[in-house]
């Protein structure tokens, strides 16, 4: 987890295609925590909702 907010921070990250599903194990991390993803160009760019996950597909706009 942490390796992956390193690579947000420094906008290495270019794509994210994230799959969530309804399981509970233990507390867990939390992803973005302390991570202002607007602020560093990323954007939802689609999100897409079904019975057993959510998919979000993060991009980053390149200026």
């Amino acid at each position: 987890m942490a390796t992956i907010q390193q690579y947000l921070r420094a906008q290495l990250i270019d794509e994210l295609h994230l799959v969530i599903t309804p399981v509970l194990l233990g507390e867990g991390e939390h992803l973005f925590s302390g991570i202002n993803l607007r602020s560093l160009g990323y954007q939802c760019e689609e999100r897409a909702v079904t019975e057993r996950a959510t998919h979000i597909l993060l991009t980053r706009s390149v200026t």
